[in-house]
C-alpha cells in the first residue's frame, strides 16, 4: 500500500501516482513566471507524513526556489 498519492486533472481525465515512505513524491504545478514544488516524504525521526512547499520561478528561466511552509499532522 502507498504512503502517499498524488492526482492532476488537465485538458484531459483526472491521472493519480503513488509514493512509497521510501520513495515520497513530488509534486509540482507551473505558470510560465511562477510555481509551486511539494515533496511529500515520511519524517523517521518525528515519525510523521510531512509535505515540504516551496516557491519556484516557474517553467520560464529562472533558478528560484523559496521553501514556503512544512505540512504535517501533529
Amino acid at each position: 500500500m502507498a504512503q502517499f498519492r498524488g492526482t492532476v486533472e488537465g485538458n484531459r481525465s483526472q491521472v493519480s501516482r503513488l509514493g512509497h515512505k521510501t520513495s515520497g513524491l513530488t509534486t509540482t504545478c507551473n505558470g510560465w513566471n511562477t510555481g509551486v514544488e511539494c515533496i511529500a516524504r515520511y519524517n523517521k525521526e518525528a515519525e510523521r507524513d510531512e509535505i515540504m512547499i516551496f516557491e519556484t520561478s516557474g517553467s520560464g528561466y529562472g533558478g528560484k526556489r523559496k521553501h514556503i511552509h512544512t505540512v504535517y499532522s501533529e
